[in-house]
């Protein structure tokens, strides 16, 4: 697929299918975990937060980290809460 630099109906196929490919493999690398069972992290320069269970990837998912008056923080932090939809 050739870079465009637009999000258009292509480009959402091609993600939605390699997303949901059993055969997709991440290639994220960890060694040390932070946490024993489920952890993740938030890259904001690609906006994608990565679902780790011990050093297996399991999930991606693209993200949004705010705007200039309420940028995402930068830390480690305990998830509290979750809404769904």
């Amino acid at each position: 697929m050739s870079v465009t630099g637009t999000y258009d109906t292509a480009t959402k196929n091609m993600l939605v299918q390699r997303l949901s490919s059993k055969k997709f493999v991440y290639l994220d690398k960890v060694t040390k975990t932070p946490t024993k069972g489920k952890w993740i992290t938030v890259n904001k320069t690609t906006r994608v937060l990565t679902l780790y269970e011990g050093t297996k990837v399991l999930k991606k998912y693209a993200v949004a980290v705010g705007n200039p008056a309420s940028l995402t923080k930068s830390g480690k932090f305990i998830v509290t809460s979750k809404l769904i939809n």
